[in-house]
């Protein structure tokens, strides 16, 4: 990626504006975590459930404590699979906008693409984000595509070929329950949890 590229995407997010770009799992679509416009439009563009909440981005240098209530469990198991193909579902704090929480949690991704970190950490913000296709359709691979159904969104970078999506897992104090199995087996989060005794 050019550094006019994520001058360009910088820019765009800092004026609420929306972005594509693929990820270590699926392709997404995302915006800056307190863009509720942003968000909402999002919604609108996928056609999208509002019962069905984003994912907040974060980069190893943005600060979770600041928008969740961690535990020993959870750094244990971020340390083990993120960055990576997992999503973490916790106590969210008052600062994340309500649109991204539901039942007083929220997710969140550390992804394991080293272009989507590096603008993270330029922009020093969580991204909101969520999958690029349209509600209950399949994800979106290609530019063409992409052009039809999400008009005036900026794709940073190229689209890839449809992948897996993330595992998502629910920490609620002590216990740890398996919301999705995606690219990171079942088997796997269960045998560490059993292995370092965190349930």
């Amino acid at each position: 990626m050019r550094k006019k590229d994520y001058e360009e995407a910088i820019n765009i997010l800092k004026e609420d504006g929306i972005i594509a770009f693929s990820t270590d799992t699926i392709n997404g679509i995302a915006t800056s975590f307190d863009n509720i416009k942003g968000i909402e439009k999002i919604f609108v563009l996928k056609k999208r459930d509002k019962n069905k909440p984003f994912a907040l981005f974060f980069s190893e240098n943005i600060e979770i404590e600041k928008f969740f209530y961690t535990s020993e469990i959870f750094w244990k198991i971020k340390e083990k699979f993120l960055p990576g193909q997992l999503t973490i579902v916790i106590k969210a704090k008052k600062i994340i906008p309500s649109i991204l929480v539901k039942d007083g949690f929220a997710s969140l991704r550390i992804p394991d693409e080293k272009k989507i970190l590096k603008l993270i950490d330029l922009y020093k913000k969580p991204l909101a984000c969520t999958s690029l296709n349209l509600s209950g359709k399949d994800v979106i691979t290609e530019k063409k595509e992409f052009e039809k159904y999400f008009k005036g969104v900026y794709l940073f970078g190229d689209l890839k070929k449809k992948k897996m999506p993330s595992t998502v897992i629910k920490i609620d104090k002590k216990n740890v329950e398996i919301l999705r199995e995606g690219m990171i087996e079942k088997e796997k989060i269960l045998k560490f949890i059993n292995k370092e005794s965190l349930c």
